[in-house]
């Protein structure tokens, strides 16, 4: 049965392979204007309503349909990975996997000063990793068949981002902008681990994962907020609760919690 899945797996895999395959013509350094962010680099847009560096990497396929700007990025890795401590088969696991994740976005420009941005974001974890998950010692977060998962990494669900938002400058420099994402994420710490550019080049989430990212597919997130070219400041409301063990449904929007955050780009 084993062997049987490996297979699946390794067509799956190859498919991505053949029809995403890079395209040097397509695929380039993104040197956009930010939807959310008037006025500001696309390169500061990271998960959610979250900011990173200026300097940030953007690389993506990108398109024109009519008066929209699209664009798509994503990353399969394939690869084993053994985290059987001991070799004994007593703590951790070994596992061919293929952790993965896709992006698109859709930009349309309103005149110079507002724009509205449609963004999702999936991942065929389910299929490539089985619900509980890939090895990971010392991880931790969410459970398969009502058991919490220690020293693995549970797969995402399908819909990681179903968002829309909305961006207006006010001022040279500075702005409001409104989001709300079914699912998405708020303004609650970080950029989500994807998105940060350490993850780049490296499929394991971050043993961290679940203590700075764990909002990150919310079911239920509507944040708004001011920017200045240093400075943002955004609210949320959420669903505080974490998605449950049915990957490839859309769980009941809830607005059971509240937060508040301050981002500084030097």
């Amino acid at each position: 049965m084993n062997l049987f899945k490996n297979i699946i797996r390794v067509c799956f895999i190859g498919y991505c392979l053949l029809v995403f395959s890079p395209n040097t013509s397509a695929e380039t350094q993104m040197d956009m204007q930010s939807a959310l962010f008037q006025g500001q680099p696309m390169q500061r847009e990271g998960s959610g309503t979250s900011w990173l560096p200026d300097s940030s990497s953007m690389n993506a396929h990108h398109f024109k349909y009519g008066s929209w700007d699209l664009m798509l990025h994503w990353n399969v890795y394939l690869r084993y990975t053994n985290h059987d401590a001991g070799s004994d088969g007593t703590r951790g696991d070994e596992k061919f996997d293929a952790p993965n994740w896709f992006m698109i976005m859709g930009k349309h420009q309103f005149g110079d000063n507002a724009a509205i941005m449609l963004r999702s974001m999936f991942s065929l974890d389910l299929l490539t990793e089985g619900g509980k998950g890939y090895p990971l010692l010392f991880q931790s977060g969410e459970t398969w068949h009502g058991r919490r998962l220690i020293d693995r990494q549970h797969p995402h669900d399908l819909f990681g981002e179903l968002s829309v938002s909305y961006g207006l400058e006010t001022g040279r420099n500075s702005g409001l902008f409104l989001y709300f994402g079914l699912p998405g994420e708020p303004a609650l710490g970080p950029p989500a681990y994807l998105h940060r550019p350490s993850a780049q080049n490296n499929p394991d989430a971050p043993l961290g994962h679940h203590w700075q990212d764990s909002s990150h597919v919310t079911f239920g997130v509507v944040t708004t907020g001011y920017f200045s070219k240093h400075f943002k400041i955004d609210a949320s409301l959420f669903n505080g609760r974490e998605p449950d063990e049915k990957r490839y449904d859309i769980d009941e929007p809830k607005f059971n919690s509240a937060s508040m955050r301050l981002s500084m780009n030097p």
